[in-house]
């Protein structure tokens, strides 16, 4: 799986320009999008924006480790849109991008769709079929199921409303091949990007201090895909090419929209209620 064309992945889009304006480009690819959040995200942990790399390592984890791990993270905050039924919101005839199939219909926002389809790629993970998260042994993969279903709801729910985790349609939404064209590239990010899960996060203090930050990690998610959203700075790209050729490209326009953001209020560390009087 080598060659551009054997990459399924890139074979879905994740934004389009609705206008008539961009002839060239109508259409962003779907994993040029994620690693465009990502991006925006490893440059807010590197410059310990909001106390986040320190939040890290609350969390038990630092160092490149984290860096990766949250490229790993916030590049599948869009796995949902791997539905060829949400696709079909958007149609291409003339593209390589995947066709609809007839019967398959998204009914679900694609937040919940992603989320279930994180719970099919977790249970083919937890099995060994898969190699998503790598340098885990097959037997010790089901210890972390609690604490990676709390970090993909904050990664799949960007949007500000929970995805739906009740039994619903989402499934109708998926052709098997969709599933796989999304290990793919789960699997591709964990090998660009390599990282190893704590051990702490198999234990209940572990997981209660994650989900103590949740929230940090869910404005997080959001400020990121907002950012790498802006087309001004991330400019529609439908062109296939390996994503370790479009991570410097990623980056570099990361950079540049770090260096827009606003500069943090000025405050002072709270003393007793006298001092805001």
């Amino acid at each position: 799986m080598t060659q551009i064309e054997y990459l399924d992945y890139l074979c879905y889009w994740g934004k389009t320009d609705k206008s008539t304006k961009n002839i060239i480009c109508n259409y962003h690819l779907l994993a040029y999008h994620c690693l465009d959040v990502a991006a925006c995200g490893k440059y807010i942990i590197k410059n310990n924006i909001f106390n986040s790399c320190n939040i890290l390592k609350e969390c038990n984890i630092s160092g490149t480790n984290a860096e990766n791990w949250i490229i790993w993270f916030l590049a599948s905050h869009d796995i949902g849109k791997f539905a060829r039924g949400f696709q079909k919101y958007a149609e291409f005839p003339d593209s390589p991008l995947v066709s609809p199939v007839s019967g398959v219909s998204a009914f679900e926002r694609h937040d919940s769709l992603g989320f279930y389809l994180w719970g099919k790629l977790f249970e083919a993970w937890s099995s060994g079929s898969n190699e998503i998260i790598a340098g885990i042994e097959p037997e010790n993969r089901t210890r972390f199921e609690s604490a990676l279903n709390s970090w993909m709801l904050i990664s799949t729910g960007h949007h500000g409303i929970p995805p739906d985790t009740m039994k619903n349609r989402s499934s109708l939404a998926f052709t098997d091949e969709d599933i796989v064209a999304a290990t793919h590239y789960l699997e591709a990010l964990s090998e660009l990007f390599p990282f190893t899960l704590p051990q702490e996060w198999k234990t209940k203090a572990g997981r209660k201090c994650l989900k103590q930050h949740s929230w940090f990690f869910a404005g997080l998610v959001t400020l990121a895909d907002w950012m790498g959203s802006d087309e001004s700075q991330f400019p529609l790209l439908s062109s296939a090419m390996p994503l370790k050729d479009y991570w410097p490209l990623a980056c570099e326009k990361a950079q540049q929209a770090i260096l827009r953001m606003p500069p943090l209020s000025q405050h002072r560390q709270y003393r007793d209620r006298r001092a805001v009087v």
